[in-house]
């Protein structure tokens, strides 16, 4: 049973140390809510012509996101660090 419990407990949540877990967070988030939103939107054919509008705005949301993220990493990887912050960084 001890076994049981510290299997649990090494499940337990632990907050993002970088800001890919934190975007990654967000994102998710995002796409609970625009599924969501689209299941609702299918329910009524007057409003079918709203789900293509909204399916295109989160993608370019996602896409901007990432490479925002992966041009912060290639110019400066320690911006990127949630958890670290020391004298040396210098913060945007």
């Amino acid at each position: 049973m001890s076994t049981v419990r510290s299997a649990a407990a090494a499940m337990a949540y632990r907050a993002p140390k970088t800001i890919f877990g934190f975007f990654a967070i967000l994102m998710g988030i995002l796409a609970s809510g625009v599924v969501f939103a689209v299941g609702i939107l299918a329910r009524y054919r007057e409003l079918h012509y709203l789900i293509l509008p909204i399916l295109i705005f989160v993608g370019v949301v996602f896409v901007l996101t990432l490479v925002g993220v992966f041009l912060t990493a290639w110019k400066d990887p320690t911006k990127l660090m949630l958890s670290i912050a020391n004298r040396n960084v210098r913060f945007l």
